[in-house]
C-alpha cells in the first residue's frame, strides 16, 4: 500500500473546490443569524478624544470596538 499522497496541482485543487461548492447536496439548510442589537452610548468629546488617543498609543485600528471591549470587561469584573 502507497502511503505517499499525489500531490496535485492548485488548479485541480481549485476545480475540487468549485465541484463540491456546486454539489448542492454538499450543503447544510442555510441558517439565518442576527447580530445583537445595539444602543448608543453618548460621552464627551474630551472623552471621546481621550479614548482615541489611547487607542492610538496601543495601535488599535478600531477604537469602537476597543472601547466595547473595555465596557464590557469592566462590567464583567465589577457586575
Amino acid at each position: 500500500m502507497n502511503t505517499k499522497a499525489k500531490k496535485i496541482s492548485e488548479k485541480e485543487i481549485d476545480k475540487l473546490v468549485v465541484a463540491d461548492a456546486n454539489d448542492l447536496t454538499k450543503w447544510t439548510r442555510p441558517i439565518n443569524v442576527h447580530p445583537q442589537k445595539s444602543i448608543p452610548i453618548f460621552i464627551t468629546e474630551k472623552t471621546g478624544k481621550k479614548l482615541q488617543d489611547a487607542a492610538m498609543k496601543r495601535h488599535v485600528k478600531n477604537y469602537h470596538k476597543w472601547v466595547e471591549k473595555i465596557v464590557k470587561q469592566h462590567l464583567a469584573e465589577h457586575v
